[in-house]
């Protein structure tokens, strides 16, 4: 299983759980109920920092965990973000997640990275002109 983490960052955190004791960890780091599912909205509170403390133990077996710790300690205080089931790489649906978390933030007045997005998805396709006035096969 993969979880997306957007926040008010510009970075979008990707995180790999491939064993159960994996989603264990995080669901213990990140607000969570009963059965262990983790909330959709999570706040980077006093209380979330004072969780990642944890990564402190496991850094000493896995020293990629101080780039996870480093992201989520940069995330703003007392900001809202989100935690997405799955690897969300699609640049509109990335587009649309930070609006939201924007939104969640309070924040109205968005600088628009549009531009960036149109970009990615324009670079994705081949266009050609046409003028109409003759047939054109494409195999």
């Amino acid at each position: 299983m993969i979880i997306t983490i957007v926040s008010l960052l510009d970075q979008v955190l990707n995180i790999n759980l491939p064993t159960y004791k994996d989603y264990e960890f995080f669901s213990s780091l990140f607000e969570s109920n009963n059965k262990k599912q983790i909330f959709t909205v999570q706040v980077a509170n006093e209380n979330f920092r004072s969780r990642l403390k944890i990564f402190d133990e496991l850094s000493k077996i896995k020293k990629d965990c101080l780039k996870i710790k480093s992201v989520f300690e940069n995330i703003p205080e007392n900001s809202k973000f989100v935690v997405v089931s799955g690897k969300i790489d699609d640049a509109i649906l990335l587009y649309n997640l930070k609006q939201e978390v924007n939104k969640l933030n309070g924040i109205t007045t968005i600088p628009s990275n549009l531009d960036n997005t149109k970009y990615q998805i324009a670079s994705l396709y081949y266009t050609q002109t046409f003028n109409g006035n003759t047939k054109k096969g494409i195999i």
